[in-house]
């Protein structure tokens, strides 16, 4: 919500559905925009985004989390700048924390092997026309389920056992950030957890209701 009765709007991509987030990302995607509503009229805030996932107003201006581009953009006056960037996963969305500042949920972890791919532009064309999509060589909001994920010839298991060195595709990550918008703290479901891709955060009265769709729960933790 934005200031009085205007509405505050993401749209992650103007070619792809929500679900296809994957296929957004592996793309390259840019074609997301911010948008305030307010009654009838339509202000687009800003365009050309790498999939905004996460808005919060800040007064007049508005923090938009861009997951592929690893940020959080401050939008005020016509301009767009970085107050977050380089984060280590994909952030989603964004809301105030009770003592100030804001949570910050990111829904799948960054790691090279992810970042090798988006950068071969020919393999990974191939790989999505001939792979099925949950067996691609990226992110996923859940992981560990089957012998057909990426990797799993001695990568990432060894006689079923997780190796403590391989590169997760799903983990659960809860950001706190301060009134500068910096990282302060942090709540992990790490590479071996079941509560991954965290897609919202809310602080009601102490207790942080997070929602973890690669687990299919909620949970409830003391702020």
């Amino acid at each position: 919500m934005a200031d009085g009765s205007a509405l505050l709007v993401a749209q992650g991509s103007a070619r792809h559905r929500p679900s296809d987030w994957v296929v957004d990302l592996m793309e390259k995607g840019a074609s997301g925009s911010v948008w305030r509503i307010d009654g009838t009229a339509a202000t687009c805030l800003a365009s050309g985004l790498a999939w905004p996932a996460g808005l919060l107003a800040d007064g007049g201006a508005v923090l938009v989390a861009e997951a592929w581009r690893h940020r959080i953009t401050r939008l005020e006056g016509g301009r767009a700048t970085p107050v977050l960037s380089k984060l280590a996963g994909y952030p989603g969305r964004l809301s105030p924390a009770e003592a100030g500042g804001a949570w910050l949920a990111l829904f799948a972890p960054r790691n090279r092997l992810i970042e090798f791919v988006l950068g071969e532009d020919g393999y990974r064309a191939d790989m999505m026309r001939t792979v099925d999509r949950a067996h691609w060589i990226a992110p996923a909001l859940r992981s560990g389920a089957t012998f057909l994920e990426p990797l799993q010839c001695g990568g990432v298991r060894t006689m079923g056992v997780s190796k403590p060195w391989a590169p997760s595709r799903s983990y659960g990550l809860v950001v706190r950030l301060d009134r500068s918008w910096q990282p302060v703290a942090s709540l992990h479901s790490r590479a071996a957890g079941k509560s991954h891709g965290v897609t919202s955060i809310i602080e009601h009265r102490g207790l942080l209701h997070v929602a973890a769709k690669g687990g299919d729960v909620v949970l409830g933790i003391p702020a």
